[in-house]
């Protein structure tokens, strides 16, 4: 908002942007960064979405940024190398913040993502069975689903019990304080793991991510 709209339309009133100046602003950016772009034109498709809904703006006004063409995005993930993962295995080995080396372990070898192993209570993996139950209030598309665990993940699971200090009673899998919200925890668990790839696999121009 503050780096592209504001700069470009200063105080001007909502029903002042037209179609043809938001294909500009989203072509301005788009020629350096076509991603940046398209989440700028989504923010203002959204921006006057809520200016109608709340009568801010009078019924039937075109949303100016409704079915502009967006920049194609390339995928910056990649498919790591045996010896990447060698590499980032041993360095998760060695990591100091038994949380951090948990979660980041787990989410790897199950998919998961992060706020999801995080969010994980030990009443919803079974060893045994090697499953994973996980309720819809922990995962991001509100749906639940049973996750089929392989033995590296559950020597992981197992591992990762073994190291982190339990809470009275022992609540959740792989998060510091079962009674504390995992937002802070996540982020710095992110972070750690984007210092980890970049120091171990040089990771620039692409990068694997933590969902």
């Amino acid at each position: 908002m503050t780096k592209n709209i504001i700069p470009a339309w200063g105080t001007r009133r909502l029903d002042a942007v037209h179609r043809s100046d938001v294909a500009a602003l989203h072509s301005r950016i788009g020629a350096i960064a076509p991603v940046e772009a398209n989440r700028t034109m989504e923010l203002i498709r959204r921006l006057f979405a809520v200016a109608l809904d709340w009568g801010i703006l009078p019924s039937g006004f075109a949303n100016p940024a409704k079915g502009l063409k967006k920049f194609p995005e390339r995928p910056r993930e990649r498919i790591l190398s045996e010896d990447e993962l060698r590499r980032l295995g041993a360095a998760l080995a060695e990591e100091q913040d038994v949380y951090a080396k948990g979660a980041i372990t787990i989410s790897l070898l199950c998919g998961t993502r992060i706020g999801e192993t995080l969010a994980a209570e030990w009443k919803e993996i079974d060893l045994a069975q090697r499953l994973w139950r996980i309720p819809a209030a922990h995962s991001k598309n509100k749906k639940a689903h049973t996750l089929p665990l392989s033995q590296a993940a559950v020597d992981g699971m197992t591992q990762s019990a073994r190291e982190i200090p339990p809470y009275k009673p022992a609540k959740r899998l792989s998060h510091p304080n079962p009674y504390q919200t995992i937002a802070p925890h996540r982020s710095s668990i992110a972070r750690r793991f984007r210092e980890i790839t970049r120091r171990e696999i040089s990771l620039t121009d692409s990068h694997i991510r933590l969902k």
